[in-house]
């Protein structure tokens, strides 16, 4: 696997969706803390449906923060997208945007 590194490494970079995060889960996070700033400002607002929604939306943005910090430092994960855009770019290193129709295909 050594031997091939460099070259998934230099052949092919992943698109910008795969390498941003994802923006609803960054605005779920912010709204959770949005959230438990208002309980702290309005107690009014301090029931357990409010708060077990601002709770709802911090662990999902928590535990997608600590998914994105994994995978970006996971040598593992970095390998498999690098193959994936690879194997995303091939048709363009080829020559050829789209895959070829079934009839210009070889017999045999």
């Amino acid at each position: 696997m050594e031997d091939l590194g460099i070259l998934y490494w230099l052949l092919a970079r992943p698109t910008p969706e795969e390498v941003t995060p994802s923006y609803l889960m960054m605005a779920s996070h912010a709204t959770a803390w949005a959230g438990f700033t208002a309980v702290w400002i309005a107690p009014s607002l301090r029931n357990r449906y409010y708060l077990g929604l601002c709770v709802l939306l911090f662990v999902a943005g928590l535990s997608y923060s600590w998914y994105r910090a994994k995978s970006l430092t996971d040598p593992v994960t970095l390998g498999v997208g690098q193959i994936l855009a690879v194997l995303r770019d091939l048709p363009k290193l080829n020559g050829s945007e789209t895959s070829p129709s079934p009839e210009a295909l070889p017999e045999g």
